[in-house]
């Protein structure tokens, strides 16, 4: 298996920040409408928008794959953006209701200029309040994510990538990011064309025009988006408050932020706010350049649910997003969690736990699985990283700051520096062994107290993280606890530490003494093995002697044991 390189995405940085540059330019094309509405009905149920379709000056539609984009062409026929004070004017009239307004640049719907038109024709006076507001650049092809794409990691090319970047950064890391070469190349990955993808981002920017004239949107998503190619004047709209009057709901999924000033800048929504849900999801950055003070809000959050989910094919370290959940509150309030963790940088992770597990009454979780593993840069390749110098010459500095940083980021651009991000990106490459160590560690200093938890469900492979796993399960467990659910994989029945699981599991077993929690609705352990023995009742019997405190549990689960799972063997090592 190729190795997995740290900063892969730097020449795609660079070309984001080239189409970023072009975007300035306002190089979009007209939409038009296709099956008109009903403009009486107050009630609009969905209204869809596409740039596939497009409007040549006589009014015939063609096809956005045979029309030459203009320069000025669209923008000109929608009005300008508004001040947020201009956007929602106090009212007390009917408003006009819209149970969903969906912006998809990959679906052939009516246009920009036919929806406003109809929108606030049919709204008049009235405040248009928006249920549901989605806004989505590139649906994905081949089922995978459009927006994470970077350069194919085979590329033979010298190290000028023809925008100056030279090999200098080869091997940087600035980014906290990490490509693994073991997924899909990067035309698999993305299948538009460049002309194509800028054309579908340019289309956000003619969405926002109709965006920032909403008086209230209940719930926002943001999709399948690169973030640099959205332009400066829809990112400041989607990323101010002000126009986002009444949200409850903030849903952001496979977007790649470009840096995660960016993406701390977008999350501010959900403090401004009395934002309720929030999901953050197969969400990348290729910079950690966020400045201190984003990450020190003291503003309270409460959210009734809570969903983050890495991606097994990227391991980018949330990290950063922990850092801004977290803040310096006093009060942060989780009432369900729902958490995915590829990457093995898992003491943010507890830390988010320790901080809500008092008022959580839900946390489902899966820890990091055997494809992540697969996925993870070895020990080596840590080792190298560490050994690198710490800072590049003078002239890579300033093309760092230059290149990985958009003009709207929240940056020191005096303080920020290849030092400091790269300082940043290797505290979220830990090894295995440093990230169990950590974590273990994290867990006997200041261990989770007062949990509330009633539902506990998790996930894991058999790994190192595993057993932390397991000892933050048996942390959370309370008088409360009606519900634990623990779900395992072993890959090779061979390499576990048989007595040390076993161990785990009457130490869960305890937790339930010492709570006296004696009328659990449910306790049940799935265990998985990988089994080339066709008796499954052979295997059952092994699982029992290796685990006899699950069966002399005074909480009795309910055990089932699986073989021949499916699960792909072990990836072999290579030199």
């Amino acid at each position: 298996m190729t190795m997995a390189r740290v900063a892969s995405f730097i020449q795609t940085s660079i070309q984001s920040s080239d189409r970023m540059g072009r975007a300035n330019k306002d190089n979009n094309s007209d939409v038009t409408s296709v099956d008109p509405r009903d403009h009486d009905s107050q009630l609009t149920d969905n209204v869809s928008v596409d740039p596939d379709v497009l409007c040549q000056p006589d009014g015939k539609l063609v096809d956005a794959d045979i029309w030459e984009h203009s320069d000025d062409e669209g923008l000109p026929n929608l009005p300008p953006i508004v001040p947020p004070t201009a956007a929602s004017p106090t009212s007390d009239a009917e408003p006009h209701k819209v149970v969903e307004l969906m912006f998809d640049g990959g679906f052939r719907n009516p246009g920009c200029r036919k929806v406003y038109q109809e929108l606030f024709g049919a709204a008049g006076d009235r405040p248009v309040h928006v249920q549901a507001l989605s806004l989505c650049a590139c649906f994905p092809f081949n089922g995978q994510p459009p927006c994470g794409y970077g350069p194919d990691p085979d590329d033979d090319s010298d190290g000028s990538d023809g925008s100056g970047h030279d090999e200098d950064f080869e091997d940087s890391d600035e980014r906290g990011n990490v490509d693994t070469s073991g997924g899909p190349d990067a035309e698999d990955v993305y299948s538009l064309d460049e002309n194509e993808r800028e054309a579908r981002h340019l289309f956000i920017r003619k969405a926002t025009r109709i965006v920032c004239r909403l008086d209230k949107v209940e719930s926002l998503q943001l999709k399948h988006m690169m973030w640099a190619d959205v332009h400066i004047e829809a990112r400041a709209v989607l990323s101010n408050p002000a126009y986002f009057n009444g949200l409850t709901m903030l849903h952001l999924w496979d977007v790649n932020f470009a840096t995660t000033s960016q993406l701390m800048r977008v999350l501010e929504l959900v403090t401004a706010h009395r934002v309720t849900q929030l999901t953050v999801g197969r969400c990348l950055w290729e910079v950690n350049n966020h400045h201190r003070k984003q990450v020190a809000s003291r503003l309270p959050l409460r959210l009734k649910r809570l969903e983050l989910s890495e991606a097994d094919e990227y391991n980018c370290s949330w990290r950063p997003v922990v850092q801004w959940l977290l803040g310096k509150r006093e009060v942060l309030s989780v009432k369900e969690a729902d958490v995915v963790l590829s990457s093995l940088d898992i003491t943010p992770l507890i830390d988010l736990i320790r901080k809500t597990a008092c008022g959580m009454r839900c946390f489902h979780a899966i820890f990091h699985t055997f494809e992540s593993e697969d996925a993870d840069l070895t020990d080596e390749d840590i080792r190298r990283l560490r050994d690198e110098p710490r800072k590049p010459p003078r002239r890579g500095e300033d093309r760092a700051v230059r290149w990985y940083c958009l003009p709207d980021d929240i940056v020191n651009r005096q303080k920020w520096s290849y030092g400091l991000s790269r300082a940043r990106a290797l505290k979220q490459c830990p090894t295995m062994e440093q990230a169990h160590a950590d974590a273990e560690q994290a867990l006997r200093d200041d261990p989770i107290l007062n949990s509330t938890l009633q539902d506990i469900e998790v996930l894991l492979d058999w790994t190192a993280l595993a057993i932390t796993g397991l000892r933050v399960v048996r942390q959370l467990i309370c008088s409360a606890t009606r519900r634990l659910r623990i779900e395992l994989r072993i890959r090779d029945f061979e390499r576990v530490e048989w007595s040390l699981l076993n161990d785990l599991f009457s130490d869960i077993d305890k937790a339930f003494v010492r709570h006296e929690v004696s009328d659990v609705i449910e306790y049940s352990v799935q265990i998985w093995v990988e089994f080339e023995k066709d008796s499954h009742e052979e295997l059952h019997d092994m699982v029992r002697r290796k685990l006899p405190s699950i069966y002399r549990s005074s909480v009795k689960p309910k055990v089932s044991v699986h073989g021949s799972c499916g699960l792909m063997p072990p990836v072999p090592d290579t030199e």
